[in-house]
């Protein structure tokens, strides 16, 4: 059976012969019944064999993307795996410090955590992302992704601060509140011991803007323009797992928003995250 997208593109053939056609017509030259039709059919079998070179191709790197996709993950679950197992060999062994190896262990934990938590948010918006969006308001957004990182500021010894307005906007809370999460805990991972995470909202016309700055001393300057790429990370310790910052741009396009970083050295970063104001008759106005 001839699918709708080929049935199309043996259509537009037919017009590119007629298109032909006309111009052999304008000067002068005959072309019969028989030389047309001819004409309508290879140029018609050249265009579906086109399609289907494209789509044989566009199958292949969809499914090269899977396997990367697949392999880095199983990649990174590997690392956290074998430190929890190798911990819990010593705390049994009663080889160290006791304190110590629960740090580890609980660093290991967290890993698998976030990871297993982005790999589902990440699923949820493949394709065609599907979001549930009902009226929050930005303060509530900004302290549950807080309190998602506190553990880890404290173990960093990185401060906080949840600033600005409180705006309603419409959203997928699990789904904004992982995208917030991920930002803070991005923050939180590249700036100084001793260093501050802040967190703000703050309306501009039609717009509710979330920014997230840190105290990261600034980014490289070719990085900027790469960080929302799959599997781009930013330390040279490779402590990043890659894809939160690419879970953060499709959960917050999702929501007919966007999301970009400035760069602001040797300060560190902030990450804007725009997304559309709530409109009166959600907000009860």
């Amino acid at each position: 059976m001839v699918t709708g997208e080929v049935k199309g593109e043996i259509v537009d053939g037919a017009r590119k012969a007629h298109y032909l056609t006309e111009i052999a017509k304008a000067e002068g030259l005959a072309i019969t019944l028989d030389e047309t039709v001819a004409l309508t059919r290879i140029i018609g079998r050249g265009t579906t064999e086109s399609v289907r070179a494209y789509a044989n191709l566009r199958d292949r790197q969809l499914a090269q993307e899977a396997a990367r996709h697949f392999s880095f993950i199983a990649h990174e679950l590997r690392t956290p795996l074998n430190t929890a197992r190798l911990t819990v060999h010593l705390m049994a062994a009663g080889g160290a410090e006791r304190s110590e190896l629960l740090a580890r262990l609980q660093r290991a934990h967290d890993q698998l955590a976030d990871l297993v938590d982005n790999s589902l948010v990440e699923a949820r918006l493949h394709g065609e992302p599907v979001v549930f969006p009902s009226l929050w308001h930005t303060h509530a957004l900004m302290r549950e992704a807080v309190g998602n990182a506190s553990l880890l500021a404290a173990r960093r010894g990185v401060e906080l601060h949840v600033e600005g307005d409180d705006l309603p906007v419409m959203v997928d809370p699990k789904v904004m509140t992982s995208a917030l999460t991920n930002l803070v805990v991005n923050g939180i991972k590249f700036s100084c011991e001793g260093g501050a995470v802040a967190i703000r909202s703050r309306g501009v016309d039609d717009r509710v803007l979330l920014e997230v700055d840190d105290t990261c001393g600034g980014l490289p300057e070719e990085l900027p323009s790469r960080l929302f790429q799959p599997f781009v990370q930013a330390s040279h310790d490779r402590s990043g797992f890659g894809l939160g910052l690419v879970i953060v741009k499709q959960a917050v396009e999702a929501h007919g928003g966007a999301v970009r970083v400035v760069n602001r050295p040797p300060h560190g970063c902030r990450f804007v995250v725009e997304l559309p104001a709530a409109a009166p008759e959600h907000r009860g106005d």
